[in-house]
């Protein structure tokens, strides 16, 4: 389950030369990518969510998108303590431009982007994971959860998500959930163009 402490969602994670929640150099099979969303004051509970509930080796992007100085400070210190990779711009980006950025680094099979203002909880990813091997998906929505206290009021579940390529080259997404109103693109994978043309 992806919790975001926003009322709306795009889940959205960035991907880097990582290492796993143990700091341990690990063959991962994801790649998690986050990337700027509307604030940046969730950036240290989200960072820390995903090394405390996240069991399977990862390797980890982070596209700051202009971030203030104390907290583009934590996340340098945080690169040293796991070994992610940290990409730094000089203005505000577009979540979809930070997605893009970060997608440029995956070399892992599977993709997973994250905003940063979403706290996960255990077990997350491996869910992600299993169901998008289990359907021999491209993609996959997680459940999403919106509020404080976090994981206990649903704000996006289920739905149909559509993954193209726009004119200019850049991967698109959306995801529509009949009544449920959110968007979310929680678990792409990273070779995802023979999956399009069947769609």
């Amino acid at each position: 389950m992806i919790s975001p402490l926003t009322s709306t969602s795009e889940s959205t994670l960035l991907t880097s030369n990582a290492t796993s929640a143990s700091n341990a150099v690990t063959s991962a099979q994801v790649t998690i990518v986050v990337v700027p969303r509307k604030r940046f004051s969730c950036t240290e509970t989200s960072l820390q969510s995903i090394y405390e509930h996240t069991q399977i080796p990862f390797e980890l992007v982070y596209v700051d998108g202009n971030l203030p100085p104390h907290v583009q400070r934590y996340l340098e210190t945080q690169t040293q303590k796991h070994q992610f990779k940290l990409i730094c711009t000089e203005h505000y980006l577009f979540p979809n431009l930070s997605r893009n950025i970060g997608l440029a680094r995956v070399k892992t099979p599977y993709l997973v982007f994250l905003d940063n203002d979403v706290i996960v909880s255990s077990g997350w990813l491996e869910a992600l994971l299993n169901c998008a091997e289990e359907a021999d998906a491209a993609v996959v929505d997680p459940l999403m959860c919106h509020k404080e206290p976090i994981h206990e009021e649903v704000h996006f579940v289920g739905g149909k998500s559509h993954v193209w390529i726009d004119k200019l080259g850049c991967l698109c997404s959306r995801a529509k959930a009949g009544c449920i109103k959110g968007v979310g693109l929680g678990f792409q994978s990273a070779s995802f163009s023979q999956h399009l043309a069947s769609w």
